[in-house]
């Protein structure tokens, strides 16, 4: 168990040294899984790079997943997939509906909420605040170290309309933000990944929930 780094200059290798690993450990007779995981725009590339180098019998144990492919393994695997997965066109009808009922609760954002595009402000500060882990008790906790002011009745108001958001879409749906933070719940109680060996590339930077789930690979896998 446990991470390894592989450092180098862009182009200096490092994407042919993960396959060349990937294909070494193929020739072992082990039966444990290879994992290539890598941004959701560059599975099909990598795919193509995997079999190029390696041929057929890499898919006999390598796979090259996403952090959303490698939920969809998971959850078809040991449960906890939900086919009602809301669309940001979903969300905003959802928050348009919500401002509307609750106009009257807001402090700060009474009037604003009113202005064209304030609605899509508030879907993708929403959208960040899971991204990166922030969760209703956060804000709340931050309006009460601050005084009197427009920061405070900003906080309030962003966790009330948070509040609001997640209580009313979790009665039929998932917010597709949230399968991130529920495969890392899946994965704690899971040995599905035991004495896999994790290779990640092509990431620029990871959000907190992305580093969740690497955490969690890093103390279940043989070796990230």
């Amino acid at each position: 168990m446990g991470i390894r780094f592989i450092f180098g200059r862009a182009g200096s290798g490092k994407s042919h040294y993960c396959l060349n690993q990937i294909k070494k450990k193929l020739d072992n007779d082990k039966n444990n899984k290879l994992i290539l995981l890598v941004p959701d725009q560059y599975t099909f590339q990598t795919e193509k790079k995997l079999l190029e180098y390696i041929g057929e019998r890499a898919l006999l144990r390598a796979e090259v997943l996403s952090f959303k492919r490698m939920a969809n393994r998971v959850f078809d695997r040991i449960g906890g997939r939900t086919e009602n997965i809301i669309e940001d066109s979903g969300k905003n009808m959802l928050i348009y509906k919500l401002l509307k009922e609750n106009m009257d609760n807001l402090h700060y954002f009474n009037k604003i909420s009113k202005k064209q595009g304030f609605i899509g402000v508030v879907s993708k500060t929403i959208t960040e605040f899971k991204k990166y882990n922030i969760a209703e008790e956060t804000l709340i906790n931050k309006k009460e170290e601050l005084n009197e002011g427009e920061l405070r009745d900003k906080i309030e108001d962003l966790s009330f309309i948070y509040h609001e958001f997640n209580d009313n879409l979790h009665k039929n749906y998932i917010d597709s933000e949230d399968v991130l933070s529920l495969l890392a719940e899946k994965l704690k109680e899971s040995h599905m990944y035991r004495d896999a060996e994790i290779w990640i590339d092509e990431f620029t930077t990871f959000t907190p929930q992305q580093m969740e789930i690497i955490k969690i690979l890093g103390k279940r896998c043989k070796r990230v």
